[in-house]
């Protein structure tokens, strides 16, 4: 390094020096207009105290919230947060998804969570890995999803994309809306204010949307964040409102000076409003504050209000809606003015009354009368059963009694405190009595109140007439009815009293006092001889034989119901000798009857029966016995039968050994007179179970199971032959010869049932070998194949594109154990190709070679589409529906599929585009078969309504281009039938669809607004073009009238100066350095030199001071350019 370096600066120190640059300026307000409440999505309130490990910070996450304070929702599809650190200027952006509500809120939570603080308490509606700070931090809220540079941020005015911004610390990039917002804690967030501009606080429900575009007047700290989610929505919006047109009238107070106005009004959803407030003014449209006094409170499903304002004034009506949290809107439709009515009111001088409940009299005279007032009415509830004639009248009550009675008077003044009426008032005689009791100072009354009631501890015996003799009436007029009652009276008895009215009824209950115990000890009898003696040991005879114990009892009477017996000694059923004992109700005093029973009868029993045998049972003196097997001996016979009764005897005279059908036996009961015949009847004898066959050619086992074999059949024995030489074991049997071949092979069956027809023996045949097949040949009802014996024959005729498979099944061995080589076959099957056929015996072999038929031409012609509906009726006119409006001819024929390569298209009959009613005939490969499809063009999509504002102007702030920009926006009510908009401008005309402005012909459809530039001072009409789907464009109705292009307003920039030349050195006079230097004057007249070179050299004037304010001049440079 030469001297000369060694005292140079380096360039980039002397471009600083030269060079002013500002960093850190606040957001620029641009264009931007702000209100108080904001009328855009905003950023509510930031927590950035999470995701710490450390310290104590509220919640483990940090989080960002949203809130949009309008009326409708927004679509976050599009928009991101941008998050930048103080520390470096690379955004995080983080995509948005969904909608927020009206009213609502939407919540960005970090996905990165701290081992510290509570978890956030709502769910989140995007979760991303971000960070934030509570030092230094800006946060952007964009409705892009495009990264926003510097320049995006910082220019004036900033990127129309950007929605809101928060700010706060100070920094070397630092930046906010106006001042910044303050700093917080790990404890505490930072919160915008409410709706209204006041201080929030958790729970208000007024809405975070207060904004200035002043970061450090729009937000306070917040020492309980609270997060909220798109499930919050506050506050909540009033529903839509019609006021009617309000009406007046006389109020009907006579001389007030004043009449009464109804207004009434319908709201859509009252479920958002709390309650309505009245408001008016005379002259002039009311205002939220202009409160009619008594009409603050109504509930929110009256919807009507009537109150008095003073007569003849030109009054407005309006009514306000107010939320469950205060927030009062006036309603829409507040009508025009109404006139209130003149006080015409005249006193009244009605003074009659009327009631529903009572007869009053309407003779028009000063003196009436009310009738049919019921005894015991009170003076409040007689007063109030009044209906006065007219609402002023006043009642003088000074004659009424209370309760009130007959002669009472009420006395009406009318309005005009005039005219009277006196009503003379008549009550109904009082009611008959209800009472219907009794009470007795002998028995024991009950006084439950109820219709049935009891009279106890009555003494036993006492008469009917002592017992009534002893109540006394509750009221002197009862009446008693005593049918209920016995003489003398028992428990159980009833006395029914009647009450004076004759309806009212009462049923007493009576029960006696016991009676004292009975020493009765003795029993009757209708059927037995009892005694009679008196003494404590009596007898009962005359008891028929047999009598069981409960038969005996139930034909005694006790002579008292309270006696009890004890039949211990009494047996089932009872003997001579058996004993019963009787106590009477005392306890003590007892009786023993002792029983003598008559002799039994002989017996007349005569019959049998057997487990064994069937034994009818008819009761007569011929029976029979059924079901005896076959060569039953006498004995067993006699054996298997069992007596009815002990005492018979058997008359076996009339039985054969063994016994056979219609053999007797004759029965003989004990009293030897009585007889019944049993006729025999034997089972027939059973059938043989032999089911077994022998032969004197085959070998045929004898095993004596159900299956046996026959072995050492010789082969091809016929079927006929077979069975010729088989012996049955049983003439009876039959054969089943359905499983036996022709000639018998080996594993055939012959199935031998015996004569009983159950008992079955299956005989497997095994054939002795027979000698290998020499055949070697197939037929085919199919192809043409040849028999000339040879060992090499043909097969034709088999149809073009056979398939291996399907040859080979088409074809018949000619002996069924041939194998096929099939080596020599293609698949599918061509001409030449051959088959082997190899015999049995392994030797044996033909040769078949194939000849297929020439392939057929296809006759498929038809088309599929995966665009369009393609009818596939399988007819020659089809049809091709479902095409979109405007399709090209090319593109329509290239989204057609052949159904088969060759077919060919003739497409004389489309139009470019096509249209409805156009043809395309398809010819298939014969050259014959042809189809013709017409086509069906879907209409047009009619595009949605459309609604073009008026577009506005702003200089573009590009110096001297001579353009401003253009800005127009359009709503669009059914956005689904367009693809996307196109812009159309015209200076001094309306545009045509034709008239596109450049880089304006693709906008989404959900953006309904565009910026463009264009000539300063042109007169510009501006339209919107929708496209839809098919490509179909319309101009959309309300494009506006002219607009003129404001001017391009920036001073001319000076131009730059540019030199080159070469740095000489001062010392030695050589050249050093080659640069090239530019000089840029502004607007302020400040000049700004950059140096451009390829090395780093150093500038320094003659006196050897380094001074880069000085001219340039004097540092010696030789100038290839203009002289600087």
């Amino acid at each position: 390094m030469n001297v000369f370096k060694k005292r140079l600066i380096s360039l980039i120190q002397v471009i600083c020096m030269l060079v002013g640059i500002m960093w850190g300026v606040p957001f620029s307000r641009g264009n931007k207009v702000y209100a108080a409440l904001a009328n855009h999505v905003v950023i509510s309130q930031i927590y950035a105290g999470g995701g710490l490990d450390v310290g104590n910070p509220t919640y483990n996450r940090k989080f960002v919230e949203l809130y949009n304070p309008t009326n409708s929702s927004v679509d976050l599809s599009t928009w991101s947060l941008q998050c930048q650190e103080n520390k470096s200027i690379n955004s995080v952006k983080i995509n948005l998804t969904g909608t927020i509500q009206a009213h609502g809120y939407y919540l960005i939570v970090s996905a990165i969570a701290g081992s510290v603080g509570q978890d956030i308490p709502v769910g989140e509606d995007v979760l991303y890995n971000f960070k934030i700070n509570t030092s230094q931090q800006k946060v952007i809220l964009a409705n892009t999803q495009d990264a926003l540079t510097f320049t995006d941020i910082t220019g004036s005015p900033r990127s129309a994309n950007i929605i809101d911004a928060v700010g706060y610390g100070i920094g070397k990039y630092s930046y906010s809306e106006g001042n910044s917002a303050p700093t917080q804690s790990v404890t505490q967030s930072l919160l915008r204010k409410a709706n209204d501009g006041s201080t929030p606080y958790i729970g208000s429900g007024n809405g975070n949307g207060w904004d200035t575009d002043d970061n450090a007047s729009d937000f306070v700290v917040c020492n309980t964040p609270f997060p909220r989610n798109s499930s919050v929505v506050e506050p909540v919006p009033p529903a839509a409102f019609t006021v009617n047109q309000p009406t007046s009238a006389d109020n009907g107070v006579n001389d007030d000076g004043k009449s009464s106005v109804t207004v009434n009004w319908t709201d859509s959803a009252t479920t958002t409003v709390d309650h309505y407030e009245i408001v008016a003014k005379e002259g002039l449209a009311p205002e939220v504050s202009d409160i009619v006094p008594g009409e603050t409170s109504i509930a929110n499903r009256i919807q009507t209000a009537t109150f008095d304002w003073t007569a003849g004034e030109n009054l407005y009506v309006g009514v306000v809606a107010v939320d469950i949290n205060g927030l009062r809107t006036l309603c829409t439709g507040t009508p025009a003015n109404v006139t209130v009515a003149a006080d015409g009111h005249t006193a009244s001088n009605v003074a009659t009354v009327t009631s529903g409940s009572y007869t009053v009299s309407a003779g028009g005279t000063a003196n009436e009368t009310i009738t049919n007032v019921p005894y015991g009415t009170t003076k409040s509830d007689f007063v109030a059963a009044l209906t006065k004639g007219e609402s002023h009248e006043s009642f003088d009550e000074t004659g009424l009694h209370d309760p009130v009675v007959s002669g009472d008077k009420i006395v009406v003044t009318a309005e005009d405190g005039t005219t009277k009426v006196t009503y003379t008032i008549t009550v109904k005689p009082a009611p008959k009595s209800t009472i219907a009791t009794v009470t007795s100072g002998s028995y024991t009354v009950s006084a439950g109140g109820t219709s049935n009631e009891t009279i106890t501890n009555v003494p036993y015996g006492t008469t009917k007439s002592d017992f009534v003799a002893a109540l006394t009436k509750g009221e002197s007029h009862e009446s008693f009815d005593e049918t209920g009652l016995h003489d003398p009276v028992v428990s159980g008895d009833k006395i029914v009293v009647t009450a004076e009215d004759g309806t009212t009824k009462v049923t007493y209950t009576i029960t006696v006092n016991a009676a004292p115990k009975s020493t009765v000890a003795t029993v009757t009898s209708g059927s037995y001889t009892v005694s009679a003696g008196g003494t404590a040991n009596e007898t009962i005879t005359n008891v028929p034989y047999g009598t069981s114990k409960i038969a005996f009892q139930s034909a005694l009477t006790k002579g008292n119901a309270s006696q009890t017996w004890d039949v211990s000694e009494l047996s089932d059923p009872v003997v001579s000798g058996d004993k019963i004992v009787v106590t009477a109700e005392d306890g003590t005093t007892k009786v023993t009857y002792t029983i003598t029973v008559k002799p039994a009868p002989k017996s007349t029993i005569a019959t049998v029966t057997s487990g064994s045998y069937t034994v009818s049972a008819g009761g007569t003196s011929n029976e029979t016995i059924t079901n005896v097997p076959y060569g039953t001996t006498k004995s067993d016979f006699v054996a298997a039968l069992t007596k009815g009764e002990s005492h018979e005897s058997f008359d076996e005279t009339g039985l054969h050994d063994p016994v056979v059908s219609g053999d007797k036996i004759v029965v003989t009961a004990e009293d030897g007179t009585t007889k019944v015949t049993y006729t025999i009847t034997v089972k027939p004898a059973p059938k043989s179970t032999v089911a077994t066959v022998t032969s004197g050619s085959y070998t045929v086992s004898a095993g004596g199971t159900s299956n046996e074999t026959i072995t050492n059949v010789p082969y091809g024995t016929s079927k006929i032959a077979f069975q010729s030489e088989l012996t049955k074991g049983n003439a009876s049997q039959t054969w089943d010869v359905s499983e036996l071949s022709d000639p018998v092979a080996s594993g055939d069956k012959i199935v031998v049932t015996a004569e009983d027809g159950t008992t079955k023996v299956t005989y497997t045949i095994t054939v002795n070998a027979a000698p290998k097949s020499t055949i070697a040949t197939v037929t085919s009802g199919s192809y043409t194949v040849s028999a000339g014996g040879t060992s090499n024959e043909t097969i034709t005729n088999v149809p073009y594109g056979t398939t291996k498979s399907d040859f080979v099944a088409a074809l018949t061995k000619g002996e069924s154990h041939e194998s096929f080589d099939e080596t020599g076959l293609h698949d599918p099957v061509v001409s030449g190709d051959k088959i082997v056929v190899t015999a049995e015996d392994g030797t044996t072999k033909v040769t078949y070679t194939i000849t297929v038929k020439p392939a057929p031409k296809s006759t498929i012609a038809t088309v599929t589409s995966g665009s369009y509906t393609v009818s596939a009726g399988g007819t020659s006119n089809e049809t091709i529906t479902n095409v979109p409006y405007g399709t090209t001819k090319s593109d329509f024929v290239a989204a057609l599929t052949k159904g088969e390569s060759h077919e060919s298209f003739d497409e004389t009959g489309l139009h470019d585009p096509v249209v409805s009613g156009d043809k395309i005939v398809v010819t298939a490969e014969d050259g014959t078969t042809k189809v013709t499809y017409t086509v069906t063009v879907n209409s047009p999509i009619v595009p949605a309504a459309f609604t073009v504002n008026q577009p506005t102007s702003a200089d573009n702030g590009v110096n001297d281009d001579g353009k401003s920009s253009v800005t127009v926006s359009w709503t669009d009510s059914g956005t689904v039938t367009v693809d996307h908009y196109e812009i159309v401008a015209k200076a001094g005309s309306a545009p045509g669809i034709s008239d596109t402005v450049a880089g304006k012909t693709s906008i989404a459809k959900g953006i309904q607004t565009a910026t463009f530039d264009w000539t300063a001072g042109e007169n510009l009409y501006v339209g919107v073009v929708a496209v839809d789907v098919n490509g179909l464009k319309t101009l959309c109705s309300g494009t506006t009238a002219n607009v003129t292009v404001t001017a391009d307003g920036h001073t001319p920039t000076p131009p730059e100066i540019i030199s080159k030349g070469t740095v000489i050195d001062p010392e030695t006079g050589k050249e050093v350095e080659s640069i090239e230097t530019k000089v840029t004057k502004e607007v302020d007249g400040t000049e700004t030199v950059s140096v451009k070179s390829q090395e780093a050299i150093v500038l320094r004037t003659p006196d050897g001071k380094v001074n880069p304010v000085i001219n340039i001049s004097k540092l010696g440079f030789s100038s290839e350019g203009t002289s600087i």
